[in-house]
């Protein structure tokens, strides 16, 4: 999703102007809308449910969270229960912050979050944040299907 609103440097990742371009509410949401239909037009003519997990930019995560726009601006263009929606920002500042803190209690502090490459400047997440998402969105999709997800609960699309 992140590739889709801002603008790419020539490797693929997002740049920092293009992160500060779809924080501040720019970048190219409709070539971001038209997928996520795509994607969800997919889902529902499979039948099977659709979880969007927008990926946090690492600035704000430790500089200022910033999600008016992005992911903020996902949940008003969705019309989906926010059971679809999950925002990992804040599961992403709780990690952050033990592991900082741990690191710092053994007299080394991270430059940057160990949640990204922040050391290669890439926008993406490091093995420890790739972890932490994989438990956030596996967390989410195990509660969406079990059992008592059944219609009528708020979970029918």
């Amino acid at each position: 999703m992140r590739g889709a609103l801002s603008n790419l440097d020539g490797a693929g990742s997002v740049g920092t102007r293009g992160a500060l371009d779809v924080l501040a509410g720019g970048g190219d949401w409709d070539e971001g809308m038209y997928w996520i239909g795509a994607i969800d037009d997919f889902c529902r003519s499979k039948s099977t449910r659709c979880l969007m997990v927008p990926a946090p930019f690492e600035s704000q995560v430790v500089v200022r969270g910033n999600q008016g726009h992005f992911p903020g601006k996902l949940s008003d263009l969705r019309p989906d229960s926010p059971m679809f929606l999950l925002n990992p920002v804040e599961a992403f500042v709780d990690e952050h912050l033990r592991l900082v803190d741990e690191a710092t209690a053994l007299g080394r502090r991270p430059a940057t979050s160990p949640l990204f490459n922040g050391h290669l400047s890439d926008g993406h997440f490091s093995a420890r944040g790739a972890a932490l998402w994989a438990r956030e969105v596996g967390r989410r999709v195990v509660r969406l299907f079990k059992p008592s997800m059944r219609p009528g609960d708020g979970g029918e699309r």
